[in-house]
């Protein structure tokens, strides 16, 4: 059975297209290649933030601040729905999850290797990224896209140290 034949488009960035909505993204085609000793006891997380580099997008949809009328939306349209929260870099919870990887990778590879811990450190900028994800709410959405860019930057700046 196809994604069509259970009711899903089997594209839904062309769905999202024909709404109106701008999808930009991936911004990278390929990530570095973290040695493979620096993924023992985090692979999943390393994993988590290849897929957030090489898979998620920006979604402008036509809802604007009102997050009510994008929830309802979604919920009568669960392709889009489950997609945007996959796939989105500007929902809050999929922003979160490069950064709480390059948390716990940190805590893991420093341990094992204290020789490139303060190398990582400075990638991930942990402390700068975490206090501006604190007024992510607030930011416009200009500012919200700015923002999930840097995070990529970050994330590829961080792979990129794994990889040396």
């Amino acid at each position: 059975m196809t994604e069509s034949e259970i009711g899903e488009p089997a594209d839904p960035i062309a769905h999202m297209v024909e709404l109106g909505w701008k999808v930009e993204g991936p911004f990278y085609a390929t990530a570095p290649t973290p040695k493979s000793e620096y993924r023992k006891g985090c692979s999943d997380e390393v994993d988590d933030l290849i897929f957030y580099l090489l898979k998620t997008v920006i979604i402008k949809d036509t809802f604007g601040a009102d997050h009510s009328a994008r929830r309802e939306f979604e919920r009568q349209n669960p392709d889009i729905g489950t997609f945007s929260s996959k796939y989105s870099k500007l929902g809050l919870n999929r922003l979160s999850f490069p950064i709480y990887a390059m948390e716990y990778i940190l805590k893991k590879v420093g341990k094992a290797y204290p020789s490139i811990e303060e190398k990582l450190k400075a990638a991930a900028r942990l402390a700068e990224i975490s206090q501006e994800i604190g007024g992510y709410r607030a930011m416009t959405l200009e500012e919200k896209i700015d923002f999930a860019k840097k995070v990529d930057a970050t994330v590829y700046q961080f792979l990129q140290v794994l990889s040396e």
